[in-house]
């Protein structure tokens, strides 16, 4: 089912947004990304909405509601080349390095993080 756009007084909800964007396996391993400016601005909205929260300990928990586990890094390459992307990624891993070890999704999260930085 494709996210409904928001109401005006409601965010968007960008983790339905980036999970429509993908193409997952029966055991939720991304294996191929269906349109990726969408799904980098997901990505991004995500980091909007993080900066919002109170501590970078809250960020790494909100960034753990994706599942970022790819099949490999085939796809990489083209969404570093989103406009601004790297950057960002870049910011997030600026994060102490234990903090995305509270989750099993946050650390995928800085592992696609830092191989699309390193692409």
């Amino acid at each position: 089912m494709a996210a409904m756009p928001p109401s005006p007084n409601k965010p968007p909800n960008y983790v339905t947004l980036c999970n429509d964007m993908v193409k997952q396996n029966g055991a939720g391993i991304i294996i191929a990304i269906l349109h990726y400016p969408p799904f980098s601005s997901a990505i991004v909205g995500m980091w909007s909405m993080a900066q919002m929260l109170p501590s970078s300990a809250n960020w790494v928990h909100y960034f753990g509601l994706l599942n970022l586990t790819f099949s490999d890094q085939a796809n990489f390459a083209c969404i570093a080349d989103q406009s601004g992307f790297s950057g960002l990624l870049s910011n997030a891993l600026r994060l102490p390095s234990s903090a995305w070890d509270v989750s099993a999704r946050a650390k995928a999260f800085c592992s696609f993080a830092n191989a699309t930085v390193h692409v």
